[in-house]
Formats: structure tokens, C-alpha cells, sequence
């Protein structure tokens, strides 16, 4: 005697939790202050906002009267977790049609510091006024791409403005870290699972 047995195939799709790992690149700005000796940028209030997952500096400046920019001045100094020693990294000089264009560049480390002012920051021909920064930092996604081993450094940035006679308007000092986290994410996803009925 013959016995037949058919094996017939069901796909029943479910919906189950998971947890997918994203990477979020992340910038810390340790320390922030603007020296003004001239008293042409005077600072009224200067807040760091330590986020859960970044940092921001927002606050209130006054420019004491119109600036005329002739030259932005970066000095980028790499510094060792381990003994603090720093050495200078890069020096960046931003002048004439670069430096009318910089405020307006987007996806530059520099862009988030720029796009939150009240009224807009307007380079290089700056208006006396009471400018208001509603927070920023630097964008990590774009340092990192510049430089992946950023990470394994913290950063002093001094940025230096220079008006059209010469003259140092002032000064802003930045200390930054830039770090790279997993993140888990619960997302639902289809998943195949076989019946087999006999």
C-alpha cells in the first residue's frame, strides 16, 4: 500500500520588534568666549546648552558699529586627551569673495553657526546692531568627513576678525570634541516564517 503525503507551504508574515544600529556623529563645545578689546563686539549673554546628544551655543551680542570685514582668521590647534599638549593643526586665512560667500555655504562645519542668528549675520559688511543666536555648533557629520580621526583629539579654535583698516574687531575662542555613538533604534519589520502542513 502506497500512502501519499502532500507538503504544501504557507508564508505567514509577522510584524516583530528590532533593533537596527545607526551612527550619529556628535560635536561638544567645551568652551566658548569672545575677546573684544576694541569693545566693537560686546557680549551680553553667552549660554552653553549641554543636550542629550549635542551641545549648543546660543546667546546675545551687540557689534558697537558698522564692521567692514577685510579678513577671518582661523587658528586650529590639536590637542592630546592624554597630556593636553596642543600643536598648531591648520591656519586658515578667509578673505574677498570666500569670506562673502561663507556664511551663505551649506553642510560646512562652520554652516549651524551662522544660520540662527536674529537679524542675519550679514558678511562682510556687518550693521551695528543687537544680534540674537538662537544655538548652534559645528557640524560633526562635516569635520568628520574632513578629518575621520578628529575623534581622537580635542580642539582649540581661535577665529579672528579683521576689519578693512587693519583692525582687530575681535576675537572668539572655541574649545570642541567630536565623538561618534551607536545608536539602537525599535523599529518593526516583516519577517517570512515557514508552516509546513503535512
Amino acid at each position: 500500500m502506497k500512502i501519499l503525503v502532500v507538503i504544501s507551504t504557507t508564508f505567514l508574515l509577522t510584524l516583530i520588534p528590532v533593533d537596527v544600529q545607526r551612527m550619529i556623529n556628535v560635536s561638544r563645545i567645551r568652551h566658548f568666549e569672545i575677546i573684544s578689546e576694541s569693545g566693537d563686539l560686546k557680549t551680553i549673554n553667552i549660554t552653553l546648552f549641554h543636550d542629550k546628544m549635542q551641545d549648543r551655543v546660543a546667546g546675545v551680542v551687540e557689534f558697537t558699529r558698522n564692521v567692514h570685514l577685510k579678513q577671518v582668521t582661523f587658528l586650529i590647534f590639536r590637542c592630546s586627551f592624554e597630556n593636553y599638549a596642543c600643536e598648531n593643526f591648520q591656519t586658515w586665512k578667509v578673505e574677498g569673495k570666500v569670506l562673502e560667500q561663507m556664511p551663505k555655504m551649506k553642510n560646512q562645519m562652520w554652516s549651524p553657526l551662522f544660520d540662527n542668528f536674529n537679524p542675519k549675520l550679514d558678511v562682510p559688511h556687518i550693521k551695528k546692531s543687537i544680534y540674537r543666536h538662537s544655538g548652534g555648533n559645528f557640524d560633526a557629520n562635516a569635520v568628520l568627513k574632513f578629518y575621520p580621526e578628529a575623534t581622537k583629539y580635542f580642539w582649540k579654535l581661535n577665529v579672528t576678525l579683521v576689519d578693512i583698516d587693519d583692525k582687530t574687531v575681535a576675537t572668539l575662542l572655541f574649545e570642541a570634541t567630536f565623538h561618534t555613538f551607536a545608536v539602537r533604534d525599535r523599529k518593526e519589520v516583516e519577517h517570512t516564517r515557514n508552516a509546513h502542513i503535512l
